[in-house]
């Protein structure tokens, strides 16, 4: 087990994919177990429900139209509304507490001297109260998302009506200009937020008392001056992620036998828990680079550190009352 690598601060995106693949190559037997346990599940759930519960009636668009124009909308084949926010429910819970285990783990193999059996026991007691930490946290950030909509709402209803004033305009419905007004700092926001609060899941998993709105703060800290970092981690992964997806909705759509399907999804829920543990390992180290790159100093984390240990806050959860003794040096076995 090693300490934390020096110089870490100034790690652009090559080079913490780099690290997220050793430490998956290196501590493969701790991360192995909430690796079955979480990932395998939410990758099997995501990919079934996309090529099994896509709907193959009407398109959504194509409902829309026949709703705006008075007809009944076709619900033939499409899936039930309890099932898929069930199962979204569930890829949600699985996801979240993937990502709060491997977090774990990663704070213990920069904290530790050697591979410990019993840091999987230590993990899962701590994810109960890890998971309601990052419940709470999503929901602060909904919270912004739906106040950026509404002030968005009302930004692009102010310059219509001023637009309208100006040139006239038919004042029954939204006009084009009324979304384009809306559409454009809405997504300028909803970017800028998401790079914001990229690493709030992370640091309401390791940091216990910074979580829900404090954990968009914190978060909003450690991002500045590695905005462009996390943006092209963020893009990689949509990108992966994309062309993982994107083959389980042509299967959707192919129109293969039941057997055929079932095959190709197993192979790619497979294929997309190895990717997404992957990615979600690359979003703790993200989280440790930006907070080196914001604090300078962690003393578990650095070697030779200038703060006196009895003034270092940070403390890995997952040693519990057998934390090392040591400030900045492997802990002798």
């Amino acid at each position: 087990m090693r300490m934390r690598p020096e110089s870490m601060e100034r790690w652009g995106r090559l080079g913490i994919l780099k690290e997220a693949g050793s430490l998956l190559h290196k501590h493969f037997r701790l991360f192995m177990p909430f690796f079955l346990a979480f990932h395998l599940p939410a990758s099997f759930l995501s990919v079934f429900q996309n090529v099994f519960l896509v709907p193959s009636g009407p398109s959504l668009r194509t409902n829309f139209v026949r709703a705006a124009q008075g007809a009944e909308m076709d619900t033939d084949n499409q899936p039930s509304v309890a099932l898929t926010w069930t199962l979204l429910l569930l890829i949600f819970i699985f996801s979240c507490l993937a990502m709060a285990s491997f977090a774990y783990v990663v704070e213990y193999v920069y904290s530790n001297a050697s591979d410990d059996d019993s840091i999987t026991k230590r993990v899962f007691k701590l994810l109960p109260h890890a998971l309601l930490r990052i419940f709470v946290t999503q929901l602060w950030s909904w919270l912004v998302l739906f106040l950026l909509a509404f002030a968005c709402g009302i930004f692009a209803a102010i310059l219509t009506g001023i637009l309208s004033a100006l040139i006239g305009g038919d004042p029954s419905g939204p006009s084009p200009a009324f979304f384009i007004f809306f559409l454009l700092p809405a997504a300028i926001g909803t970017i800028t937020l998401a790079i914001l609060f990229a690493l709030a899941p992370v640091v309401a998993v390791l940091e216990q008392e910074k979580y829900g709105r404090l954990a968009l703060k914190q978060s909003s800290k450690y991002a500045k001056g590695r905005a462009g970092t996390i943006f092209g981690i963020a893009l990689i992964s949509a990108v992966i992620g994309g062309i993982i997806y994107g083959p389980a909705q042509a299967v959707a759509n192919a129109g293969l036998s039941l057997w055929v399907e079932i095959i190709v999804a197993s192979f790619l829920s497979i294929l997309n828990a190895i990717v997404s543990a992957y990615l979600g390992l690359v979003g703790v180290v993200l989280y440790f680079v930006c907070k080196s790159n914001f604090e300078a100093v962690l003393p578990e984390f650095q070697r030779g550190s200038n703060i006196p240990p009895a003034e270092n806050e940070y403390k890995p959860l997952v040693h519990g009352s057998d934390q090392p003794k040591t400030i900045g040096e492997p802990v002798s076995p």
